[in-house]
């Protein structure tokens, strides 16, 4: 092989590594870009959970205010609530990325459905025939402790959360892939540039050691007294 036709061949090789050392960085930097995407969306489920979790109580607690003072404008907090919490509910559904986080979320939403069409309303009756005479205090204790309450709290959060350890398991495992996924950019990295070294070198060593020889032929041809 001609030294001009090896020249091509090594540098096409470089040019190879070169390449291979760009898609390396490229795909690192997409993976990193896609790893913040998805830490940035299990913070969006995290925050959503938890305000969700908290307007859970919040609509409990006005609830548990009307039947105490018969206020109407706890009743309109509630609603409020009410309405608020199936928008959180919805908006944190379609930010699920597993199957487990909108099996357990949509269980929470049906559940504070159930509550409010089966809980609330029926106690916001009883309490409005205590206040028309019609029932007493003592009937509308007893009617709320026969509702049971706490089962329907402890459906809801339990299934807030199953949907909040799904989450963190998933940041858990981003994490150890990023990790890994960095170990490999470093090493990938390491040998292309290696590679490109050593080639580089090996294109500069021949043409230099051809050319010295060729020298030396020359030389110990055009020196003094010898045959020609």
């Amino acid at each position: 092989m001609s030294i001009s036709r090896k020249l091509y061949v090594n540098f096409g090789a470089i040019l190879f590594g070169v390449l291979v050392l760009y898609g390396v960085i490229v795909w690192a930097v997409h993976h990193e870009q896609s790893t913040k995407s998805a830490f940035g969306q299990a913070q969006d489920i995290s925050k959503t959970t938890a305000h969700i979790r908290f307007q859970v109580f919040q609509n409990r607690l006005y609830l548990s205010n009307y039947l105490l003072s018969g206020d109407s404008r706890e009743v309109e907090k509630m609603n409020d609530g009410v309405h608020q919490l199936s928008d959180d509910l919805q908006n944190v559904q379609k930010l699920a990325t597993s199957d487990q986080q909108r099996s357990s979320l949509d269980t929470a939403s049906k559940n504070e459905n159930a509550w409010t069409a089966e809980f609330a309303q029926p106690m916001l009756q009883k309490r409005r025939e205590v206040d028309a005479g019609n029932a007493t205090v003592a009937d509308l204790q007893i009617y709320y402790l026969q509702k049971d309450a706490s089962s329907w709290l402890k459906t809801t959060i339990d299934a807030l959360n199953i949907a909040d350890a799904e989450t963190q398991r998933i940041l858990d495992l981003r994490r150890k892939e990023d990790d890994a996924a960095g170990s490999e950019i470093i090493i990938f990295a390491t040998i292309a540039t290696l590679v490109a070294l050593l080639l580089g070198g090996f294109i500069y060593y021949q043409p230099t050691r051809r050319a010295d020889e060729s020298g030396q032929a020359d030389w110990r041809v055009r020196r003094p007294g010898s045959q020609n």
